[in-house]
């Protein structure tokens, strides 16, 4: 009885979690301009000297990050 009720409540757990996940993609989908808007800012800030500064001064740390990615598999 008890085992029942708690595979009753997975269920509906899992059943809630999937309407969350396909609300939390209906959320995530931009309309095209929007998209591109987001596309462009992003590329703009890409662009700038703090952005640049910032990827050469964490290089060593991405560089250990991977190294210990490639090592570990």
């Amino acid at each position: 009885m008890v085992e029942a009720e708690h595979e009753l409540a997975l269920i509906d757990r899992v059943i809630g979690l999937e309407m969350q996940v396909e609300e939390l993609r209906r959320l995530d989908r931009l309309d095209p301009a929007s998209s591109l808007a987001q596309r462009e800012s992003v590329a703009a800030l890409k662009e700038t000297f703090t952005w640049r500064a910032g990827r050469v001064i964490t290089l060593p740390i991405r560089a250990a990050r991977f190294a210990r990615r490639v090592i570990l598999r």
